[in-house]
């Protein structure tokens, strides 16, 4: 569809993916960002045939693999779970702090 979880799915594992994310907005959104990234091809409904589906694939498969595992490593470069734990303990001391 074009969701977070197919846009971080798409990044983190350095896959290339096609979205069709109708007029939900955030979907639009992430399939045009990742379009641009070079790492997925974003479609309209109404091209979800077979043809069509068959030239997405055969250009996404020649996406260099260098582009996928540059962005792969970014995005494992943020550290995940354990970084938004972190992240969310520290605004979490922070504002009980201030409230005292």
């Amino acid at each position: 569809h074009g969701g977070q979880d197919t846009m971080m799915f798409s990044l983190l594992n350095g896959t290339p993916s096609i979205c069709f994310p109708g007029q939900h907005f955030e979907r639009r959104y992430n399939a045009e960002q990742l379009q641009k990234l070079g790492v997925s091809k974003s479609c309209e409904l109404y091209s979800f045939r077979n043809n069509s589906l068959i030239k997405h694939i055969k250009n996404l498969i020649t996406t260099p693999k260098k582009t996928l595992d540059l962005w792969s490593e970014l995005v494992q470069s943020y550290g995940g779970l354990n970084k938004c734990i972190e992240i969310f303990n520290n605004i979490n001391s922070f504002t009980n702090k201030n409230n005292h």
